[in-house]
């Protein structure tokens, strides 16, 4: 009975270490949470851009940031991967086909969360753009 404390005493960290990892952290990697990983329509709108590629440069620049290269053996995309409407519409580049006053939510996924929700090729995460009809 004497290691009885001890032994709760090192399964009371364990599980604390274990559910600490459970926590989300919002930003770049926080993947689909509120704040700063969405960006919507009424931001959008008092921005004055005129397309996707112009608002999120104005106001999440961090949603564009290259990834750089993580393997020297593998391929792989080092920019985000755009998706419209759930859909792979392709690199960065064509953010500026998405005319602003579409826009309804600008969402980022980290590379974890976007890798779980389309798949491999997402590894430098994900932009994902919801539209509807223009205001």
């Amino acid at each position: 009975m004497v290691h009885l404390p001890r032994l709760l005493f090192a399964s009371c960290l364990c599980s604390a270490i274990a559910l600490s990892g459970c926590a989300r952290k919002g930003g770049r990697d926080g993947g689909v949470g509120g704040g700063t990983d969405v960006l919507r329509r009424d931001e959008i709108s008092r921005s004055g851009a005129t397309d996707a590629i112009t608002a999120i440069r104005m106001l999440r620049p961090v949603f564009l940031q290259s990834r750089g290269r993580t393997s020297i053996l593998r391929q792989e995309n080092t920019e985000p991967a755009v998706y419209l409407d759930d859909r792979l519409l392709g690199g960065v580049s064509t953010l500026r086909d998405i005319p602003s006053n579409q826009v309804i939510e600008v969402r980022y996924f980290g590379p974890a969360q976007a890798q779980m929700r389309w798949g491999t090729g997402n590894s430098a995460g994900a932009i994902l753009v919801r539209t509807g009809s223009p205001r």
